[in-house]
């Protein structure tokens, strides 16, 4: 039986730990299909040359949470940071 994989992305070098996972996943038909979610706010790895080499595959799909939550929430999540750096919370 196939599976379906959810691969949470937090950081830049976690792209270079799944690529090539993700790639013989892929490749030899292992899954069904292969989401690859990236979590951090700051950051879209879209036009990442790794995740383009992915998008080949049919199976593979890339989602941004930035992109799933609604407008007033990105503004929420704006301000918080830059109340964050204004007053160098860490």
């Amino acid at each position: 039986m196939k599976k379906n994989i959810i691969y949470f992305c937090r950081e830049y070098n976690d792209i270079d730990h799944i690529v090539p996972i993700a790639d013989e996943l892929l490749t030899n038909g292992s899954v069904n299909s292969l989401c690859f979610f990236n979590y951090n706010l700051n950051k879209s790895y879209i036009d990442d040359y790794r995740i383009i080499y992915l998008q080949r595959h049919s199976h593979f799909i890339y989602s941004d949470l930035i992109e799933s939550i609604s407008s007033s929430a990105k503004f929420f999540i704006k301000f918080c940071d830059i109340f964050q750096k204004l007053f160098n919370f860490t």
